[in-house]
């Protein structure tokens, strides 16, 4: 296993990349590239969570192969969607009827002034994605 020295700076290493792809507009024409960095940022959030003597390597698998649902991507349901997706849960469930409106943004973080019009959950989807890690 990495030192948490070694893991900082991969971690680092990738969200670099991961930002060149991105502030490029590669990632469109470079998918694979991106998966593959999308891959390893989930390795490196893994090994850091194995880190943490109360979460182990059967903690994390066990958090991987876990299913949440969450209903309503409002002001509860998208920090609840975003925690859930940051600790490394495995599938999340959204449920919500409703579309972003610019009377939403100052409350529910999920959701941005380029999101207006969309659905809900599909905008907590994007938005709860398992984050690059610092």
């Amino acid at each position: 296993m990495k030192s948490s020295e070694q893991l900082v700076a991969a971690i680092r290493e990738v969200r670099f990349a991961m930002d060149r792809l991105t502030g490029d507009d590669l990632a469109a024409t470079q998918p694979a590239a991106r998966q593959a960095l999308e891959t390893q940022a989930t390795a490196l959030r893994a090994d850091i969570e194995r880190l943490l003597e109360e979460i182990g390597v059967e903690g994390q698998d066990r958090l991987l192969a876990s299913h949440a649902l969450v209903i309503g991507a409002g002001g509860l349901g998208s920090p609840v969607a975003l925690y859930l997706g940051t600790a490394g849960v495995g599938r999340i469930t959204l449920v919500d009827h409703d579309t972003v409106d610019l009377t939403n943004l100052q409350r529910q973080i999920a959701h941005t002034l380029g999101r207006l019009g969309m659905p809900k959950a599909q905008s907590l989807a994007w938005s709860s994605e398992p984050p690059t890690p610092l």
